[in-house]
């Protein structure tokens, strides 16, 4: 992939990634899919995807083992999702803290324990240690008989769509960020569900598909770049969480401002023809048709909201620096300015 042709975090890995051997029976080139998948046989497909937090843990978001577990395994298992695959297995790499008492590392375990049971997702095995800050990775094996959705493959005139509400993650991060009392959004909300079983009934008739991970407008930003197209979302339309949209009245902010959160709800964002948009709609709970693709020729991103439509930049908070504390503070703050003139 050029690297004029992709997100920042991409161009600045690819500066230091060289040039590794790939298998000749990958599917995907880099970027391309939210899981690596190979092809196996004309008939059968396999999806591999490690996926870790530790950022979240060495800031102080996550403060519940409990959290940290969960998440560990819906981070990996989303992309998974994202692909159309089911999961054969999970492995675990955890280093926990050294300030991590036993009861701790249990209830962590629990949450990840939880979160394998909930997906039907056996635990395959692991490896675990300690360090300075805890540091936990999921490992996923995936399969399928279907050919497996990717990032590449929008076309003009697709509908975009989202399985899931939207604003629960972005949520956790502006509390943190603001310090706002912890009752106004306790992390015990957080707790996103893979959408695995909504991914496989994608499959047959979406064109492409990502994880809104880090967020709504990240994974718009992503999608426009890999398939060189524009996108027109219809505001009005978003299908924001309850809980998140009660928490930006609490502190006054637009609900516009969820959109941009990089700390993301791990749904599903595709697109589909409009007759397979219809489809989909009867196959898949909680789909939510939030625009449309514009044509290459299109210059902005659009969007709109009551009579207005206006352009706007889905990478803005994206090419941000945020390398510290201070600059994301300071991307927070642009953003909310930014909705508050809609």
């Amino acid at each position: 992939m050029p690297v004029k042709n992709s997100p920042k975090e991409i161009r600045d890995m690819l500066q230091w990634l060289g040039s590794p051997m790939r298998s000749k029976k990958q599917v995907n080139g880099v970027n391309e899919s939210d899981a690596e998948i190979l092809k196996i046989s004309p008939s059968r497909w396999m999806a591999f995807n490690v996926d870790g937090i530790s950022e979240e843990i060495e800031y102080g978001l996550y403060r519940d083992p409990y959290t940290m577990g969960w998440i560990t395994v819906h981070a990996t298992l989303s992309d998974i999702a994202a692909c159309g695959f089911k999961p054969i297995g999970f492995l675990s790499s955890v280093l926990f803290s050294r300030k991590f008492t036993l009861e701790s590392k249990k209830r962590f375990q629990a949450g990840l324990n939880a979160a394998l049971k909930q997906t039907k997702t056996p635990l395959l095995g692991g490896d675990h240690g300690e360090s300075a800050h805890g540091v936990f990775h999921g490992f996923a094996i995936a399969e399928s008989s279907q050919k497996p959705l990717q990032r590449i493959g929008i076309k003009p005139g697709d509908l975009i769509g989202t399985v899931g509400t939207l604003g629960v993650g972005p949520a956790l991060g502006f509390r943190f960020l603001t310090q706002s009392p912890e009752s106004y959004f306790p992390e015990s909300n957080f707790r996103p569900i893979a959408k695995l079983t909504e991914g496989m009934r994608l499959i047959k008739h979406a064109h492409a598909a990502m994880d809104t991970s880090d967020g709504l407008a990240s994974a718009l930003h992503t999608l426009s770049i890999l398939n060189d197209l524009r996108f027109e979302l219809n505001f009005d339309q978003l299908p924001y969480d309850k809980k998140a949209l009660e928490f930006c009245s609490k502190i006054q902010i637009p609900r516009e401002t969820l959109i941009f959160g990089e700390h993301g709800d791990y749904q599903l964002v595709f697109t589909a023809s409009v007759v397979e948009f219809a489809k989909i709609r009867k196959l898949v709970p909680g789909v939510t048709c939030i625009g449309r693709v514009l044509k290459r020729s299109e210059k902005q991103h659009l969007f709109h909201t009551g009579d207005q439509k206006k352009p706007w930049n889905p990478g803005h908070v994206v090419e941000l620096n945020k390398d510290n504390m201070e600059n994301i503070k300071a991307a927070f703050t642009d953003v909310v300015e930014w909705a508050r003139r809609i």
